[in-house]
């Protein structure tokens, strides 16, 4: 337990203690629990009847633009409602109980094989479990960024489930849908930065090298990301 409130309060001397004392089990449960639950008691917060009426009215108005006639739209529409009715109760809360964890137990193993292969090209030691640890410890901060977020969905009645993360940058800065990168920044988050920094502290901690250089590594993915977004979203 303790070291789950240095890894929040004070990475550095974390990191800075012996590799071996940083096994990743504890970590590993207390995020994925935390943001299975507070993923599926989110959706409580929502209102989806409103939701469904909002979806469809935006859906018409799309149609429409796109010069379909009110016979088409009207056909579409009606299989549209016959499919959100079709769906079974519970099914969205199991996709969120279950999906979230998921996925980032996937982005864990990810960042676990990237830096193992910085490790080895830097000749910088350490197993493979060794950095799964570290990815784990550095991702903490996702357990207090699913608590904030379902406190704050709670708080401020999103309208969509997409309104559920509103610690992500395209709530923050408003970005409208249609913008082509809203995607990436609907998923990079305060709590991503906050991930970049502790990781970039650990990886000084452990390896000796500069804090910039440290962040710069740790960031590398999540630049590359963009850039390659960047680079299609305009071609």
């Amino acid at each position: 337990m303790q070291n789950l409130i240095l890894a929040i309060t004070n990475p550095k001397k974390l990191f800075e203690s012996n590799k071996e004392e940083h096994r990743c089990v504890l970590p590993r449960t207390v995020i994925l629990v935390m943001v299975g639950v507070c993923s599926a008691l989110g959706l409580y917060a929502l209102d989806f009847e409103s939701m469904a009426e909002l979806r469809i009215a935006e859906y018409e108005q799309e149609m429409r633009s796109m010069g379909h006639t009110q016979e088409e739209i009207s056909a579409e529409l009606e299989q549209v409602q016959q499919a959100a009715a079709a769906e079974p109760d519970g099914m969205l809360l199991f996709v969120y109980l279950i999906f979230d964890p998921l996925l980032i137990y996937i982005l864990v193993l990810a960042w676990t094989i990237y830096f193992k292969i910085v490790a080895s090209v830097m000749h910088l030691g350490g197993s493979f479990g060794d950095w799964h640890a570290f990815v784990w410890w550095t991702r903490v901060p996702i357990a207090i960024g699913a608590i904030v977020t379902l406190i704050g969905n709670f708080l401020m009645n999103p309208s969509s489930l997409a309104d559920l993360n509103f610690l992500s940058f395209s709530s923050l800065l408003d970005f409208r849908p249609s913008v082509w990168y809203r995607q990436f920044l609907s998923t990079f988050d305060l709590i991503s930065v906050w991930i970049i920094i502790v990781a970039g502290v650990g990886f000084k901690a452990w390896t000796a090298k500069p804090l910039g250089l440290s962040i710069f590594i740790t960031a590398l993915p999540v630049v590359v990301l963009f850039a390659l977004l960047l680079v299609l979203g305009t071609t």
